[in-house]
């Protein structure tokens, strides 16, 4: 007997919209191609569809398939609707409606719906080589540095945020500019500085003298890419304005509350040397990363090979990608990274190693007395989000202990506080760590 899932399509408030009376309802889909309205019960949809793939679509825009009627059921009531067959341009004629061009509705919640069989299909046959043009265009702009862009694509796929830390000039603003070029979605780059206010990220209140009232004009928070430029250079009141954004994709202004778009990731570049106009960034605000990236020196080989296409793009100014990749292909990746299978044994392995970090001395002495704080929640999380991207962008049906182990450093370097006396000893963190990873039993 196939499986069947159940399927919800929420509808809510886009403003001043003619279907507005049809806010919080919920929507599900039958196998006959219905559509029924419903608040308590549940209709079942074949195998295929699953809620994550189709949830928050605008049922609206499903319309035009059904020319004639509509049927709602409801405690057992038929209700016919007649809609017009205008090709579904019907569902919001309002200014305020209209989706933009990457399909993404004003409020940053809504992609434009498609077809539930087209995005089905599109979910099966996603795999690494989906993320060839991307990978093909950060090659041709950034020499060598893999594994800085590999944590570059693993937070793209499990939805996070990434700090970046390196001396000047190894191409780190390059690269996040590389990234958001390849990738459909608005860019924006801030220029941290000691004098930048909260305001200039998350934006204001201005009054308008011809209206009596006051209205908000987003800051650089509600772009889909936002790359915070030498973060460490602005004082702690303005780091902690990226604190709600980078946690829970909403910022708060006075009484009013609003929703960043579902794509939205934060790149933070900072300079480890310099301590001269910077401040250090708030335990708080570190763990919001999801990985700390470590930008090192370029070897000879990689250093000719920035000499030569240095001297190509005198020549030649270099263009983006003719196709980007969407972020309706992003979301389908990221429903796949989510599914990858990681076995039981292996969250408790991800959970030992998190708890080795806070309690060292049941492992090793010399553990214990380098570390101070170990790492929090968050860095178990991030272990079992990261290591689901890292295995598909190897080409894995399943996450295995290296997958971990590979990811560990960059997740947890950021989270792990050492004490005076490791650092005395000219102890890193990736010196604990590799340590920690050689105690920890692998299951």
């Amino acid at each position: 007997m196939k499986n069947y899932h159940y399927q919800t399509v929420r509808y809510t408030h886009w403003g001043k919209c003619p279907l507005e009376r049809y806010q919080a309802s919920i929507w599900y889909y039958l196998p006959t191609g219905e559509i029924v309205h419903s608040t308590q019960s549940k209709w079942p949809i074949r195998d295929g569809a699953t809620s994550r793939n189709h949830r928050n679509l605008c049922v609206f825009s499903h319309f035009a398939a059904y020319r004639k009627s509509l049927i709602i059921k409801y405690a057992g009531l038929l209700l016919l609707l007649a809609l017009p067959p205008n090709n579904g341009q019907d569902r919001c004629q309002s200014a305020a409606c209209a989706p933009d061009k990457a399909g993404i509705h004003p409020t940053g919640e809504y992609p434009i719906a498609a077809p539930i069989e087209s995005i089905q299909k599109e979910v099966k046959s996603m795999n690494p080589s989906v993320l060839d043009p991307l990978r093909g265009h950060l090659a041709s702009r950034v020499i060598g540095q893999t594994d800085f862009i590999d944590s570059m694509l693993i937070c793209l796929l499990s939805d996070g945020h990434l700090l970046i830390e390196g001396l000047p000039g190894l191409a780190k603003t390059t690269a996040v500019k590389a990234l958001a070029e390849a990738i459909e979605g608005d860019f924006h780059r801030v220029q941290f500085t000691p004098d930048l206010l909260p305001s200039d990220l998350i934006g204001t209140d201005i009054y308008r003298h011809e209206k009596g009232e006051f209205e908000f004009r987003p800051g650089p928070l509600f772009h889909n890419i936002l790359l915070a430029d030498e973060v460490n250079r602005a004082p702690a009141k303005v780091q902690s304005a990226l604190l709600e954004s980078m946690g829970e994709k909403q910022i708060t202004v006075g009484q009013t509350t609003y929703q960043l778009p579902p794509f939205f990731m934060v790149l933070a570049t900072q300079n480890p040397v310099e301590q001269e106009g910077t401040y250090h960034l708030p335990e708080a605000q570190l763990d919001r990363f999801l990985m700390q990236a470590n930008v090192d020196y370029p070897n000879r080989s990689e250093e000719l090979q920035i000499l030569e296409l240095d001297s190509a793009q005198q020549r030649e100014k270099p263009t983006p990608p003719d196709k980007p990749l969407s972020q309706k292909e992003l979301f389908a990746i990221r429903q796949q990274v989510a599914e990858l299978y990681l076995d039981p044994k292996l969250n408790s392995y991800i959970v030992d190693l998190v708890q080795a970090s806070r309690n060292p001395l049941a492992y090793d002495k010399d553990l214990a007395r380098w570390c101070r704080f170990g790492a929090s929640p968050r860095a178990s999380i991030a272990l079992a989000r990261c290591a689901r991207a890292r295995a598909w962008l190897d080409g894995e049906e399943f996450v295995a202990p290296h997958h971990i182990q590979a990811v560990a450093p960059p997740i947890m370097r950021h989270r792990i506080l050492l004490t005076f006396e490791a650092e005395a000893e000219g102890i890193t963190t990736d010196d604990f760590l590799s340590r920690l990873l050689d105690m920890v039993a692998i299951p």
